[in-house]
């Protein structure tokens, strides 16, 4: 099963950078999309 997004970032303290996130398998899309939904800043 595959982790969300948002439990990735919670468990990496709630901070990530963009090349940190695309290696924990978040794609740059997906990014935008959740920044877009207000679900990270």
């Amino acid at each position: 099963m595959q982790k969300k997004p948002e439990d990735i970032f919670r468990s990496c303290g709630g901070q990530l950078r963009m090349s940190e996130a695309i290696e924990r398998g978040i794609s740059r899309y997906m990014l935008y999309a959740l920044r877009d939904k207000g679900v990270i800043e």
